[in-house]
């Protein structure tokens, strides 16, 4: 649901720099430990992936 805050757990998250969901760039990204993050379902969101960006290559 647009609007909602949506909390992400991981690992190596310290460093991220975004989160989207089906591509589409969440509103609100805040990270808050190593491994948890915060983003926003932004409007336009389809049903999908929700990937955050950090430097770790995988």
């Amino acid at each position: 649901m647009v609007g909602t805050r949506v909390t992400l757990t991981g690992t190596n998250l310290s460093g991220a720099t975004g989160g989207r969901f089906n591509g589409t760039a969440a509103t609100t990204f805040s990270v808050r430990t190593a491994t948890t993050a915060t983003v926003t379902v932004p409007p336009g969101t389809t049903t999908g992936n929700v990937t955050i960006t950090t430097g770790v290559a995988r």
